[in-house]
């Protein structure tokens, strides 16, 4: 996707923001799985709708004071263990041109507690002078649970203990909610990828193989296609199993003369289809 769609999303945002603010964004990181494994990882939607950057371990900054506006990106540093053992990790300037950043104004992770700390201040030098707003995104899967965001950025609140909190969701709601032709020629991509591997799976599919058979072939499908993959567990239920509503097992044999409800989705980059779909196995 062309790096404007990407610079029109972060002015948008921006022009919404309250004066004397910050907007702060992750794209966060695979979560930890056992020992040196990890699950996959997947970017934070709104960080990547605001850079196009689809990369662990990033962080976005949005600045505004008195009419004027500052963005800058933070990006791992790479070196010769993670090189060897992760791959090469994306420049500067490789950064810069997917996310329509100045490069002058990507830098490194090491300095963006610092850059925060000199930045907000009451000093006549800082970009945002007696900042009032700070922009998170809020977002909790359970009511009991502390948003990522408001976890990484205590640092900020402490520092700052009178800053107004705001959930960015409130603005990028409704933004995203009306989509960009870019965007939805991005999830036209991914219901082609869908009907693919749909159409593939029913003639594939014979009585007697294995819920989880039919899920396997239809992301295999998917990727050969041109997919990153499903975009959310696949659901394959036959005969009762079809009336659970979200029937997580696909393990069972599939019976003759039976339906077979597939609940499927396909990525095309973060963009997403949804499908369901009913066929008979006779």
């Amino acid at each position: 996707m062309d790096q404007t769609v990407f610079q029109r999303h972060r002015a948008r945002l921006i022009e919404q923001m309250a004066d004397r603010s910050v907007a702060l964004f992750y794209a966060g990181e695979a979560p930890h799985k056992t020992a040196d494994q990890y699950y996959a990882y997947e970017t934070n939607r709104n960080f990547y709708y605001l850079t196009g950057l689809p990369k662990p371990n990033m962080n976005l900054v949005l600045l505004k004071d008195q009419g004027r506006t500052f963005e800058l990106l933070f990006i791992e540093e790479t070196n010769d263990y993670i090189n060897k053992w992760l791959g090469r990790r994306m420049s500067k300037e490789e950064a810069a041109a997917a996310s329509g950043l100045d490069v002058k104004n990507v830098r490194y992770l090491t300095e963006f507690r610092e850059f925060i700390a000199t930045s907000l201040s009451n000093n006549r030098r800082a970009l945002v002078q007696k900042p009032g707003h700070l922009y998170l995104d809020l977002f909790r899967p359970k009511a009991d649970f502390e948003a990522v965001a408001l976890a990484k950025s205590r640092f900020v609140v402490d520092l700052y203990p009178e800053i107004i909190l705001h959930d960015a969701n409130e603005l990028l709601d409704g933004m995203r909610l009306l989509k960009d032709p870019e965007e939805v020629a991005a999830i036209e991509t991914a219901i082609g990828h869908s009907r693919y591997a749909i159409e593939a799976v029913m003639k594939h599919a014979k009585p007697g193989q294995n819920e989880r058979e039919l899920a396997g072939y239809f992301e295999f499908m998917l990727r050969q296609h041109g997919s990153e993959g499903v975009s959310f567990n696949s659901i394959v239920a036959s005969g009762k199993n079809a009336a659970v509503l979200h029937y997580e097992d696909n393990d069972k044999d599939v019976p003759d003369d039976a339906l077979v409800l597939m609940d499927t989705g396909a990525l095309a980059g973060p963009y997403a289809s949804d499908i369901k779909t009913s066929a008979s196995s006779g």
